[in-house]
């Protein structure tokens, strides 16, 4: 069984490894998708900019306890990718960000269960309960898929709490600024008496 893939029931995420990082960017900026993500106020990322953003430690291509990106397969077919980034603020959790890189594979499920797989699979192995997402307002679809997996809007000031104080100055306004929604979802676990 290969330790580097998550299977789930209709897709499974493969950890990305270095030689991924160019594809999930072209996924990221595929002119299918772009418009769901991107426009003239907020502009796509140049390759360099991605490049020197996504650190190499997140495409190790085995679990990154700090963070890591997963390729997206359907029927062994690279179709997105989904990332995990671990935030020590008072609450520690995991920032998640998924695209996929075509329309013919939106609204079939697939985002939501790709979100599903990696928080069940980042609750048991590394003990993570808590999870934030961070879309643009105007990305409909994908605000429909996050409430289906049972996140929920928190303010700014909320957001204080997952976030570390250094961090939270830099990246707290999230990439669309006044047009970033905080989305929150916790699985606390219940303590046996």
């Amino acid at each position: 069984m290969n330790q580097n893939v998550i299977h789930g029931k209709h897709i499974d995420l493969q950890f990305a490894s270095l030689n991924d990082k160019k594809l999930i960017f072209e996924m990221l900026v595929s002119q299918d998708i772009k418009e769901l993500m991107f426009n003239d106020q907020y502009l796509a990322p140049t390759w360099d900019e991605f490049d020197q953003s996504e650190t190499d430690e997140l495409f190790l291509g085995s679990l990154n306890e700090n963070g890591n990106y997963l390729i997206i397969l359907s029927q062994k077919q690279k179709i997105g990718a989904i990332s995990f980034f671990i935030h020590h603020g008072k609450i520690k959790c995991a920032e998640l960000d998924i695209w996929i890189s075509s329309l013919n594979h939106l609204n079939q499920g697939i985002g939501t269960e790709a979100l599903k797989l990696l928080m069940n699979f980042l609750e048991t192995k590394i003990n993570i309960h808590c999870f934030l997402i961070r879309p643009w307002v105007k990305n409909i679809r994908a605000l429909k898929a996050y409430q289906k997996c049972g996140f929920y809007e928190i303010s700014n000031e909320e957001l204080k709490d997952f976030i570390l104080e250094s961090d939270f100055e830099k990246y707290g306004q999230g990439d669309y600024l006044e047009e970033t929604i905080n989305l929150l979802y916790q699985n606390i676990p219940i303590n046996p008496s």
